[in-house]
């Protein structure tokens, strides 16, 4: 018992204790190594079949990705080729590196350091984060710019030219690093113009210089790797069908719709604390705003609510979505803004308590969240560590099962995680059968055309299955009797095998 309350009195310790749990768990999600899902796999084919030239151009398979970010992934992919763990390794150091930086903002803002303990528990557990540290896509990459601008902006210096120069280099690397930076860059540059102003005239010319660079910077990579891209009308199109625009009109019940479905998105999908303890976030991130524009704390509200608002604007104009993935950005923002309701809280309960000690009561949250995070669950990466479509799994259930005369046919969704598990020589190359298409309104007609033309024993391979599709397809070839010789199931993926008769 001496030595527990020792441990909870160190506060560095529980701090240095918080690092090590949220490493250790992100190392085992990574470890883990789940198979590639669709859009990892298309981006994944593009990284590893593609030189840095050619990188530099439109990508296969409808893929949009910042340039900087797919030089680095190529650097990861030769340095462990033939492997995710290539792949999944620059959103793990970046999501490692984000925890550091998000330390030491918490440092910079809150001197409490059970707040402080109570942060990292937030950013360190947080499934979504975990998630997308080993996640084939930039969405961590965002999380890391936003934290090291906000870090260039909150730190102090001797000379304000040093901020200038620092925030230079990084905003031009961030630029071509993160599709979200023109955001941040936007927010940054009003926060220094309001603090400027009482600054003497030289670090405002300062400020609108760095700016300017960084403009230019920005107008140099949309004219060269943004400007009239092949893929604007297909994102258009998949992104409007997603509701990732703002409707314009706010005597519309649309309107109102969109915003409560991405209340949800942002605090039920980013925070997965179930159902009570969603409405307490809440609270706290309501309280947290009220304290901001209470005390006129104008530099926390440009930062933390302005990027918000300019996503929201940018959306309306389809400029840029309004969705999940692409708001997980967003995530450390509305962690400090949390903060700041609780910290606000906590200090009025003080008061009207005086002598009621709340710190170890703050000790709950971590233990609690990490608790929350092995035991996180949904519809699609069901448990811990975190899964999606395990077609790994499936194709090494065919490989240890089939003979040599077996053909296989792959569901149309899952043929670009296929051919990158063949690509990489995890599997027997088979050229494989093509079941079905993109197009919704004939797929399952085709599905069955293509069923009718198959002969002998062929193994059915699926994973990112559409509408129930899978259960439909197999219903229909046992209501015509085909035998059914074998079957595996796994998280998102399935195999199956048919004898369909006649010659091959």
């Amino acid at each position: 018992m001496a030595k527990i309350k020792s441990i909870v009195g160190n506060e560095r310790l529980l701090i240095y204790l918080t690092f090590l749990s949220g490493i250790i768990i992100s190392l085992v999600q990574f470890l883990y190594n789940r198979s590639l899902w669709l859009d990892e796999a298309m981006l994944a084919l593009n990284i590893i079949n593609k030189n840095n030239i050619q990188l530099l151009f439109p990508l296969d398979y409808y893929q949009v990705a910042p340039i900087l970010f797919l030089q680095v992934e190529k650097f990861f992919s030769l340095l462990l080729p033939n492997s995710e763990y290539g792949l999944r390794l620059f959103p793990l150091f970046a999501f490692w590196v984000s925890s550091y930086l998000f330390y030491k903002i918490l440092n910079l803002i809150f001197k409490n350091s059970n707040i402080i303990i109570v942060g990292l528990s937030l950013f360190l557990f947080n499934a979504t984060l975990l998630y997308f540290s080993s996640e084939v896509k930039q969405y961590m990459i965002d999380v890391l710019v936003l934290l090291g601008l906000y870090f260039l902006v909150l730190k102090p210096y001797k000379e304000a030219k040093t901020q200038m120069y620092l925030l230079g280099i990084f905003g031009a690397i961030s630029i071509m690093l993160s599709n979200v930076s023109p955001i941040l860059l936007a927010c940054i540059g009003l926060h220094l113009v309001i603090k400027g102003i009482r600054m003497p005239k030289s670090n405002i010319k300062s400020i609108f210089v760095l700016f300017g660079v960084l403009g230019v910077t920005f107008l140099i990579y949309y004219v060269a790797f943004i400007h009239h891209h092949p893929t604007k009308d297909f994102m258009l199109k998949f992104w409007t069908k997603n509701n990732a625009f703002m409707p314009i009109n706010p005597f519309d019940a649309i309107f109102y719709r969109f915003f409560y479905d991405k209340v949800l998105t942002v605090f039920y999908y980013f925070f997965t604390f179930g159902t009570l303890l969603f409405i307490s976030f809440i609270f706290f991130y309501c309280l947290g705003i009220f304290y901001l524009v209470r005390f006129k704390k104008i530099d926390f509200i440009i930062l933390t609510l302005v990027p918000f608002m300019l996503h929201l604007i940018l959306s309306s104009f389809k400029l840029y979505p309004f969705h999940e993935r692409l708001l997980l950005y967003n995530i450390p923002l509305i962690i400090f803004v949390f903060l700041l309701g609780f910290q606000y809280l906590a200090s009025i309960l003080y008061v009207y308590f005086k002598g009621i000690r709340f710190g170890k009561l703050y000790l709950f949250i971590p233990i609690f969240l990490i608790f929350n995070v092995l035991s996180f669950s949904n519809s699609i990466t069901k448990g811990f560590p975190m899964k999606r479509d395990e077609i790994k799994e499936s194709i090494q259930y065919i490989e240890k099962m089939s003979i040599t005369s077996d053909r296989i046919c792959v569901y149309f969704a899952a043929l670009c995680a296929f051919q990158y598990y063949q690509d990489i020589n995890f599997m027997a190359t088979k050229k494989p059968t093509i079941l079905g298409c993109w197009d919704k309104n004939i797929r399952l007609k085709k599905t069955i055309d293509d069923f009718n033309q198959l002969k002998g024993k062929n193994w059915l391979l699926f994973s990112q299955v559409f509408d129930n599709e899978e259960a439909k397809m197999i219903h229909y070839l046992d209501s015509l009797g085909y035998p059914k010789l074998n079957s595996f199931k796994t998280n998102g993926s399935s195999a199956y095998y048919y004898d369909f008769g006649g010659k091959e």
